[in-house]
């Protein structure tokens, strides 16, 4: 368990902002599922996430996997990035 866990959400947030000052990217991934869930009697074939960010983070890419398919979601700052367009058709 790492200590951000277990600071009061309010200091968690000004941390987590102050430190994102000095943050350009952030890139996190999640091993999905290898097999199809079953949610109501009914098989999931696929997830919808969001991509968040904390701050002052230009760029966050977000990849999640599920049943050997790859879902990639990406939020940008177009104040920084001039064609997020550009950088998401490189993937």
């Amino acid at each position: 368990m790492s200590i951000a866990s277990n600071l009061p959400l309010p200091i968690f947030l000004w941390l987590a902002y102050d430190m994102s000052k000095n943050v350009s990217a952030i890139y996190s991934t999640v091993a999905g599922p290898k097999e199809p869930l079953v949610y109501a009697g009914y098989k999931v074939m696929s997830m919808q996430f969001s991509v968040t960010s904390v701050g002052e983070v230009a760029n966050c890419l977000s990849v999640i996997t599920m049943i050997d398919k790859i879902s990639v979601g990406m939020l940008t700052d177009t104040a920084v990035t001039d064609n997020p367009k550009e950088l998401m058709d490189m993937l």
